[in-house]
């Protein structure tokens, strides 16, 4: 496995420990200073998923999908069905509440993690199919 895949694969495992012990009431005191730190968690959440999207798209090698005549990157789609699934899944989990805003701030990430992932990658990796990439 190349190391950019393993990269991803180690910051998908960070990302799913964070949820986990989020969702269980038990987030570790070294990942609660964010709470000092003004939009702290808005911050997290654009930072954290929109590096997850960067470097999924980058192990994908920007590979790109179409859905509803729009070309998507192939892992910021698949990045952006798991924020939904987990920020959806905490209405269901008490220690947890459900914020629209934090879902503004993943797709924001994801969003600029596809443009930055299009520039790494332009004319190195299939990232000049048709259409322009909206994620």
């Amino acid at each position: 496995m190349n190391p950019i895949k393993q990269g991803a694969v180690v910051f998908g495992g960070v990302c799913g420990f964070v949820v986990v012990q989020a969702d269980r009431g038990m987030l570790p005191a070294w990942l609660q200073g964010y709470r000092s730190i003004p939009f702290g968690d808005k911050l997290g959440h654009f930072v954290l998923v929109g590096l997850l999207a960067f470097l999924i798209n980058l192990a994908l090698e920007a590979r790109s999908i179409r859905i509803g005549g729009r070309v998507i990157l192939s892992g910021s789609f698949y990045v952006s069905i798991g924020v939904l699934l987990e920020e959806f899944s905490q209405l269901a989990v008490p220690t947890r509440s459900f914020s629209l805003s934090d879902l503004v701030a993943d797709f924001l990430g994801i969003w600029m993690a596809g443009i930055w992932v299009r520039r790494v990658c332009r004319g190195r990796i299939g990232a000049g199919s048709p259409g322009t990439p909206t994620l």
